[in-house]
């Protein structure tokens, strides 16, 4: 089975996802502080590799990047060098609200439904869900 993962990258943030191509489900993983997102993706690759990397882009409405897309992209860059693996650029537009919904559906506490660290795993699950849809 070939381990996928799914990052929602932001400026401070980082939502991890982890799924199996075989069977094309995602799941959330942590979140971390983007600053320690290469460390933490060295540390899950060795415990138990992957083969891809998902990373959500930031477009605007019109499709065209958004002001936080060189910064992902910078991101998305390092964890190719550095882990030399293949990255899947997969649009991200909505996911925040989606997760926040999805959370209210679950009827998850306030708490947790205002928590950005869940929004951000919430989100790169369904960053990498879209994608085995997608392409499954």
């Amino acid at each position: 089975m070939q381990r996928v993962v799914g990052l929602d990258i932001g400026i401070k943030r980082t939502g991890i996802a982890v799924g199996y191509s075989s069977i094309g489900i995602a799941s959330g993983f942590t979140a971390v502080a983007s600053n320690q997102l290469l460390e933490e993706l060295k540390r899950m690759h060795s415990e138990e590799p992957f083969s891809l990397v998902v990373i959500g882009k930031p477009l605007q409405m019109n499709g065209e990047d958004s002001e936080s897309t060189p910064f992902i992209e910078k991101k998305g860059r390092a964890i190719q060098s550095e882990l030399g693996l293949p990255l899947q650029w997969h649009d991200e537009r909505f996911t925040s609200k989606m997760a926040s919904q999805a959370l209210v559906a679950m009827n998850a506490k306030k708490s947790v439904r205002q928590s950005r660290l869940v929004i951000d795993e919430v989100s790169a699950t369904l960053i990498l869900q879209s994608f085995f849809d997608k392409v499954l």
